[in-house]
């Protein structure tokens, strides 16, 4: 989840690297306001505070697959 417009470049280079087109990613940044960063190895949970996290938090793409999203108190 982007909280702005992506650019064209940006996008290409989330198309090549889910398609395996040949960009690379280096990484990603996870960022937000408000609330707590929990994460899971199923898209169905369960779901576990990230230990630490602070935004932005960055993501490497070789870490294994997690899924990502926001708790609000």
């Amino acid at each position: 989840i982007y909280d702005r417009a992506l650019t064209q470049s940006e996008l290409t280079a989330l198309y090549f690297a889910a398609t395996g087109g040949g960009l690379k990613m280096t990484g990603l940044n996870i960022t937000w306001n408000l609330g707590t960063l929990v994460e899971s190895a199923t898209v169905n949970g369960p779901w576990t505070p990230v230990s630490g996290a602070t935004s932005p938090y960055p993501v490497s793409p070789t870490a294994p697959m997690k899924f990502y999203r926001l708790v609000y108190p």
